[in-house]
């Protein structure tokens, strides 16, 4: 793929960089641009080396979206279960071909889409609060909850938030820019977290940076890091309690009611009664199905149930507030529709981080520690599988170690012909 020079694979990367904008309406919060053009890239790759390997670490994620396939056909509503299957659909395509196509992606891509994500923040912030919404399928937001940017609720551009947290992270590591664009990415994605006012995010951010002060260089640089965590969570709580906007909107709520205590503020906020219900009810469906799955699109059919019967904190939890529909869990949905083979799902994201984690040096392997961790986490709230930034990550990571390896082979064969030049002289 040579010949494109890059621009094929740094299009796809800024697909996923903006996965919820369509040029048409469409009754999808996630679009499938990325997806489409990913599986474009596949069929031009394989057209010009006759041919397309799989990566070992990549195959059981194909392997199990024909699983789903199937049970899909055999125990799923076709119509809803065709909307469930393009999440494992859209890991599978987008990590085959992110893994071919990251090391063409240029770093600036990063920089332009913060850049463009920040505006329309900053616009709906300070002009007009809609502004951008003919450019997506909705916009989800009220007067007490922050702004969505290019996303379709707050909750959703927080997510965004943390992903260009772990690619600013991978792009530095690599190389493709300064320690200054590092440190203006990271602060204005800080300033967007505040601007979108949603709690999970700042969950997110407080598990991402919590990992980054004890994952990234020595006893020092840790040290640094703990005293910058500590001043920006000082910074966040401030802000929260004493700006009346920020104080009475729903982070500053929160805060409030956590005065309580950790299980009265979840039996207390309807909101993380229900991504909490979710995730337990997900995980807990394993032992109900005996390991088997319920199926694809079929939550609305038996997770209630499921919630009246796995124990009583689970039971009052729920009664708090279940939504049905969609489960706001990404890895919660494969145990629930698949069963053990969505705990391979899980284990095997925790494979590939691993081995890249044993595979690469420096300051790029503090990045695969700190991305398996905010990911995992990240994955386990209201992510959907089909987003497309999940799937190209995987992917992006399984290239990257594989491409340090090939750096240190590289170096240790010229040291090794150095040496044996010396020898000769000798």
């Amino acid at each position: 793929m040579t010949n494109t020079k890059g621009i094929l694979e740094n299009i796809l990367f800024l697909l996923c960089l903006f996965p919820y904008l369509s040029p048409v309406a469409t009754p999808f919060d996630t679009q499938p641009y990325g997806l489409l053009f990913g599986f474009l890239i596949l069929i031009i790759k394989f057209v010009q080396n006759k041919g397309l390997k799989i990566p070992k670490k990549l195959i059981p994620y194909f392997l199990i979206f024909f699983f789903a396939f199937v049970i899909m056909l055999m125990r799923s509503n076709i119509i809803d279960g065709i909307r469930s299957l393009v999440g494992y659909a859209s890991v599978a395509i987008l990590s085959l071909a992110g893994y071919y196509s990251f090391k063409f992606v240029k770093g600036k891509c990063l920089l332009f889409a913060v850049n463009v994500w920040f505006v329309f923040a900053l616009i709906q912030t300070l002009i007009n609060k809609s502004f951008g919404s003919f450019m997506i399928s909705r916009m989800s937001t009220s007067a007490d909850r922050g702004v969505t940017s290019l996303a379709v609720e707050p909750s959703f551009y927080a997510i965004m938030c943390i992903f260009f947290f772990v690619l600013n992270d991978i792009f530095f590591a690599r190389g493709d820019y300064s320690k200054k664009t590092y440190n203006y990415i990271f602060i204005i994605t800080i300033i967007q977290l505040l601007l979108s006012k949603a709690a999970m995010g700042f969950v997110l951010l407080a598990i991402y940076l919590v990992v980054k002060v004890f994952t990234t260089g020595n006893i020092l640089k840790k040290l640094k890091n703990l005293t910058g965590f500590i001043v920006i969570g000082g910074i966040f709580y401030y802000l929260f309690t004493t700006v009346q906007s920020l104080r009475e909107g729903r982070v500053g709520t929160l805060l409030t009611k956590l005065e309580g205590g950790i299980t009265d503020l979840i039996l207390k906020d309807g909101s993380i009664a229900d991504r909490l219900s979710h995730i337990l009810v997900s995980f807990s469906s394993l032992f109900h199905s005996y390991g088997l799955g319920y199926g694809l699109a079929t939550w609305d059919e038996h997770a209630l149930e499921i919630a009246n019967n796995s124990g009583e904190f689970i039971s009052e939890v729920s009664s708090v507030n279940f939504t049905p529909g969609r489960i706001m869990s990404g890895w919660g949905t494969a145990v629930f529709e698949l069963g053990i083979v969505g705990i391979v799902f899980m284990v095997m994201f925790f494979i590939i981080m691993r081995s890249g984690i044993k595979h690469t040096k420096g300051y790029m392997r503090d990045v695969y520690k700190s991305t398996l961790i905010t990911i995992f986490f990240t994955m386990l709230m209201s992510v959907p599988l089909s987003f497309p930034l999940f799937g190209y990550l995987i992917g992006a990571m399984i290239q990257l170690q594989h491409e340090d390896v090939a750096v240190r082979e590289r170096e240790n064969l010229k040291k090794r012909r150095k040496f044996k030049k010396y020898r000769l002289v000798w």
